[in-house]
């Protein structure tokens, strides 16, 4: 049996997030439905990430959290349809 390697692209959470602190503690906080810890990659849909910012209740926080999810957000509609983002740098 010939075992066929695959590649995949993707950016790394600390690009996507980078001066977004807030953002990411609001991602992280959220309980996501991926994995954590010992991975060598952690690939999630960038998509993923937008729905669940797009769901943060950001009342408690005044106006940082809020700008720099718009942020995060901005950056991910800036790439291409839909890409993966690694969780494990």
């Amino acid at each position: 049996m010939k075992i066929l390697v695959k590649t995949t692209d993707f950016v790394e959470a600390s690009d996507l997030f980078e001066n977004c602190r807030g953002a990411w503690n609001a991602f992280a906080n959220s309980e996501p439905n991926c994995s954590w810890g010992a991975n060598n990659r952690t690939l999630i849909n960038s998509s993923y990430i937008a729905s669940i910012l797009e769901q943060y209740d950001s009342e408690d926080d005044g106006e940082e959290v809020p700008k720099q999810i718009q942020t995060v957000q901005d950056r991910i509609k800036e790439l291409k349809d839909d890409f993966y983002v690694d969780l494990e740098n």
